[in-house]
């Protein structure tokens, strides 16, 4: 689905959805803050990549049903996204190297918000570590927009 071009869309690191359901907004405290994700995936303006779904699949917490269960939330891994991924590991090759396990959708998340014009959302915090390079330095590079969880609850206006 396309996303309306009026509205901000997002692409999700595994970290926001990780704190959201298990300690911000745990679903069984706040399944309307699920309802209103939901209504994002069903306008088009949520996406993950298939690596964030992997890395919540370790997790026996119900998050990656949640995940799987939401047509077009999870975004297939494609040739455009495959070759954003190599450049942007070329760049930052320490991205998942000094990681191991950890974080490997981390730079589809970069390369899928890039390809799609997307603000990424994650809980990382900006650093200036070239040996560890987290998100937010990377989209800064890229000039990609990132945010964490709660300033989308702002941007969207949510009230709970």
């Amino acid at each position: 689905m396309v996303p309306d071009q009026k509205k901000p869309s997002y692409c999700f690191d595994t970290s926001s959805l990780v704190q959201a359901w298990t300690r911000s907004y745990p679903f069984d405290v706040f399944p309307t803050f699920w309802d209103k994700m939901e209504e994002l995936v069903e306008q088009g303006r949520i996406v993950v990549p298939d690596e964030v779904e992997r890395e919540t699949s370790r997790r026996d917490d119900g998050l990656q049903k949640w995940i799987k269960d939401k047509d077009g939330l999870v975004w297939k891994i494609d040739e455009e996204l495959q070759e954003s991924v190599k450049e942007i590991l070329s760049d930052f090759q320490f991205m998942v190297k000094n990681r191991p396990g950890k974080n490997a959708a981390d730079p589809w998340v970069v390369a899928l918000a890039r390809i799609t014009k997307r603000i990424v959302v994650t809980e990382e915090i900006e650093d200036d570590a070239s040996k560890n390079p987290k998100i937010p330095m990377v989209c800064k590079h890229y000039g990609i927009e990132f945010k964490r969880l709660l300033d989308v609850i702002r941007i969207e206006g949510w009230k709970f």
